[in-house]
Formats: structure tokens, C-alpha cells, sequence
């Protein structure tokens, strides 16, 4: 019977998942709107990715929808 060596990661590997990691800190500038300056949340702060890639949360593009200040790119 032969033994299994455990594998050890390559230098390679140890980067990408370092680089993996470091992609999942955000910013509390990245975690709020840039609208109400609110941070996101599960219920009505809700983060909207616009066509333009910019995020606000679900309440606020609820309000420029109401009042006619937004207006989607197709």
C-alpha cells in the first residue's frame, strides 16, 4: 500500500487565493449609497447596479424613478 502525501500548495496557488481574499474587504465607501450615504442592507437598502456599473440602493432608484430623474440606457 502506498502512503498519500498531504500536497502542499505552490507559490502560485498561495497568490491567488491571497488575491482572492483581498477582493473580498470592502470599502465603507463601497458599502454605502452614494445617494443617502446609507449602508446597504438586506430589505430596502438593497445595492442596484446601474447600466452605468454605479450603485444605489433600491430605495433612492425607487425615488428618481417616482420623480422622473432617471432614465434607463437601452
Amino acid at each position: 500500500m502506498s502512503q498519500l502525501k498531504e500536497a502542499e500548495p505552490s507559490r502560485e496557488m498561495e497568490g491567488k487565493v491571497q488575491t482572492w481574499a483581498q477582493s473580498l474587504v470592502y470599502t465603507l465607501e463601497e458599502l454605502e449609497c452614494k445617494i443617502c450615504y446609507s449602508r446597504y442592507d438586506t430589505r430596502s437598502r438593497k445595492p442596484k447596479v446601474l447600466s452605468c456599473l454605479h450603485r444605489v440602493c433600491a430605495k433612492c432608484l425607487k425615488k428618481m424613478v417616482d420623480m422622473g430623474e432617471f432614465t434607463w440606457d437601452r
